[in-house]
């Protein structure tokens, strides 16, 4: 059978490797929960999907999608667009914002420090 693991994005703390500079944060919560998901292949050499939960999540679940970073990511031709829209000048971040989500064919979970960065 083929499978893998799953891992809550909040699972294991890694060593911290501050230089004392500035004073970072993390959402790391060090959750154990993990999903094993197998699939074999049945009689008509189709698969099946089983999957299993080990441990319990440690945290609430999040409050919107746009808690996790991988849900607030830019595609390349929204930062091409964002690029463009902030060398003239005149449109402040807020504004592009504006555009960008009017523009997109499904909705966006970036929140406005994403377009600042």
């Amino acid at each position: 059978p083929t499978w893998g693991y799953l891992d809550c994005d909040r699972g294991f703390k890694r060593p911290s490797k501050a230089t004392g500079i500035r004073k970072s944060t993390t959402r790391k919560t060090n959750c154990k929960y993990r999903l094993k998901i197998t699939a074999s292949r049945d009689d008509k050499n189709q698969y099946k999907w089983h999957y299993r939960e080990l441990n319990e999540h440690n945290h609430e679940k999040s409050s919107s999608p746009s808690a996790h970073i991988s849900y607030r990511k830019f595609t390349e031709p929204q930062k091409k667009q964002i690029s463009r829209l902030l060398e003239h000048g005149s449109i402040q971040a807020r504004g592009v914002s504006t555009i960008i989500r009017d523009g997109a064919s499904e909705e966006l979970y970036f929140l406005p420090k994403d377009m600042y960065n």
